[in-house]
This record gives structure tokens, sequence and C-alpha cells, in this order.
């Protein structure tokens, strides 16, 4: 799911994602045997973060709010908090920050031209 895709996911409403949600889910049970290890990861990951959004919208904060975390909502958040600050208000480790940055290919560089 791309950062479109993700931006569009948050402005739908909870119908819109259950349908989403419930695409994606056929789309594994179809095609499970013929979809490549990568696919189904991709599958996995876009129905992890609609969950994620769906459980925003309900009230329930967790860890997985990382995920609908983007790098551009990041970089900005970076110009007036460091990483702790960040975690802390995501209400998630350092370190899954860490791995967050590293998933997205977050350079220091990026961040430090703030």
């Amino acid at each position: 799911m791309n950062d479109i895709d993700l931006a569009r996911a948050k402005k739908c409403s909870r119908l819109e994602l259950r349908k989403q949600q419930n695409e994606i889910i056929n789309k594994l049970e179809s095609n499970y045997k013929t979809l490549e290890y990568s696919e189904k990861k991709e599958l996995y990951n876009d129905l992890q973060i609609l969950e994620s959004i769906g459980n925003y919208r309900k009230g329930f904060y967790s860890g997985s709010q990382l995920n609908l975390l983007t790098k551009a909502e990041y970089i900005e958040m970076s110009k007036t908090m460091n990483d702790k600050a960040i975690a802390k208000e995501l209400d998630v480790s350092v370190a899954s920050i860490g791995r967050w940055k590293k998933s997205k290919n977050i350079d220091w560089k990026e961040v430090a031209s703030r």
C-alpha cells in the first residue's frame, strides 16, 4: 500500500474499510497457492494497515498505529521532536521507531536537514 492508497484509506468510512479488507481476504483465499510469497506478504501488510485504521476510528490506539505513519509525517514530526518523544506520542518503543525508519529507508541525512 503506497502513500496515496494510505491517504485514501484514512479518509474512507468504516464500511468502505471493511469492504477493502474483505477484497484482500478474498484475494488471499482464492489465490493462496498461486500467489508468490512477496505478494502474500504485501497483502497481509495491507490488511494489517486497514485493520489499524479501523481500530483508530473505533478509538483503539496501539503500537500498530505506527503502520499509519507516513514518511512525510515522520519528517514533519522530527522537526520539533526527537525519536523518544515521537515514540511516546505514538505509544510505541524507540526500537519500534528505529525498525520503522529502517523499513521506510529514512536516512539520518533526511531528518538532519531540518
